[in-house]
C-alpha cells in the first residue's frame, strides 16, 4: 500500500509542472513555478503539459492497477484461510463425533464394573475386600464424571485447583525441549466449578501456543501460575517468547487467524470454552519480553473444600 500511495504522489506531483492548471492551485512551489516560467518563455509550454500529463496518467493508473491487484490478491489469500480454517474445523467435529460415540460406549462397562463391584461388596465382609472395593466404586465414579463431561459441554463439576494442575500436568507436561515451571500461589484446596476436560483442553492450548512462542530459544521457559486475591483465582500462562503486537492482539481470537504458517482455530476455542464457564480472558504481551494469558474464575465459581452451600 505504500507504493500505491507513492505512485499516487508521484502522479499528482506532475500535475505541478502543467502550465494551464496554475490558476487553479497547482504548482505554487518555486521550483514548479521556475519550470512552467521558462516553458513558457520558450514556447515550450504545450510540449510540458502533454508530457506532464502523460507522465501522471502513467503513475496514477499504475497506481491503481497495482491497487486492484492487491486487492484481488488479499481476497484469494482470505478465502484460501477460511477454506483451510473450515476443513480443519470439519476434521475436528467429525473426529469429535467420532470420539463421543467411543466414549458413550464406556458408559456400557463402567456400569457394568460398578454392579459386579457392588455384589462383591455385598457378598464379601472381609474388611480389606471392602477397602478394596469401596476404592474401585470412588475409580469407577470419577471415571464416569469424565466421560460426562466429555460428553456434555454443560456438564460441570466442583474441581480443586490441585486436581486440575495435576491433570493439566499429565496431559501436557512430559517431552518437550521447553521448560515448564510453576508458581503455584492460589491455595491449591481452593474448588472452581468446571467442566474438567473441556477447561483442561483450553488450558494445554494456551501452554501448546507458548511452546510454539519460545520454540528455538536457548532459554526458553513457560510458567504456570496461579494466584489468588478478593476477585477470585487466576490462572496465567505467561512465556518468554517475543510477545505479541498491538496489532496481532486484536485479531489473535479470531478462528483462523495465527502468526504462524497455518491457521489458527486454538484461542478462539480457549474463548469460547472460557466464556461457557463464566470465566474471562486476558492477555499481557510486550514486544522483546514475552505473553501471559490470564483466565479470571470469579468469586461465585470458587470455593474452599468443605464449605457448605
Amino acid at each position: 500500500m505504500s507504493f500505491v500511495f507513492s505512485q499516487l504522489l508521484f502522479g499528482y506531483q506532475w500535475l505541478d509542472i502543467v502550465p494551464v492548471l496554475t490558476p487553479y492551485g497547482f504548482g505554487g512551489g518555486e521550483i514548479s513555478t521556475f519550470i512552467k516560467a521558462t516553458a513558457v518563455a520558450i514556447g515550450f509550454d504545450q510540449t510540458l503539459t502533454v508530457y506532464s500529463l502523460l507522465f501522471s496518467a502513467v503513475f496514477i493508473v499504475h497506481a491503481l492497477v497495482f491497487a486492484v491487484y492487491l486487492t484481488v490478491v488479499e481476497q484469494k489469500w482470505k478465502i484460501r484461510k477460511d477454506l483451510e480454517s473450515a476443513r480443519l474445523e470439519m476434521v475436528e467435529a467429525r473426529s469429535g463425533r467420532e470420539a463421543l460415540h467411543l466414549v458413550h460406549d464406556l458408559k456400557t462397562p463402567l456400569s457394568l464394573m460398578e454392579g459386579l463391584n457392588s455384589l462383591i461388596q455385598m457378598k464379601s465382609p472381609d474388611p480389606d475386600i471392602q477397602t478394596y472395593t469401596s476404592k474401585i466404586s470412588d475409580s469407577i465414579r470419577a471415571t464416569s464424571d469424565m466421560v460426562s463431561e466429555i460428553l456434555y459441554d454443560e456438564k460441570k463439576n466442583w474441581c480443586s485447583l490441585h486436581t486440575l494442575v495435576e491433570y493439566v500436568r499429565q496431559n501436557k507436561l512430559s517431552e518437550s525441549s521447553t521448560i515448564y515451571q510453576f508458581d503455584l500461589q492460589a491455595p491449591q484446596d481452593v474448588e472452581i466449578y468446571i467442566n474438567k476436560i473441556r477447561m483442561t483442553r483450553a488450558i494445554v492450548n494456551l501452554i501448546d501456543n507458548a511452546g510454539d512462542a519460545v520454540e528455538g530459544q536457548k532459554d526458553a521457559q513457560v510458567l504456570i501460575r496461579t494466584e489468588n486475591d478478593p476477585s477470585g483465582i487466576w490462572i496465567g500462562i505467561e512465556d518468554n517468547g517475543p510477545g505479541i503486537s498491538n496489532r496481532d492482539i486484536q485479531k489473535i481470537w479470531n478462528a483462523g487467524f495465527s502468526t504462524k504458517n497455518h491457521p489458527g482455530v486454538g484461542l478462539s476455542f480457549v474463548k469460547n470454552v472460557i466464556d461457557e464457564h463464566g470465566a474471562m480472558l486476558d492477555i499481557e504481551s510486550e514486544t522483546g519480553i514475552g505473553t501471559t494469558f490470564w483466565i479470571h474464575f470469579p468469586k461465585e465459581r470458587t470455593r474452599h473444600e468443605h464449605t457448605d452451600h
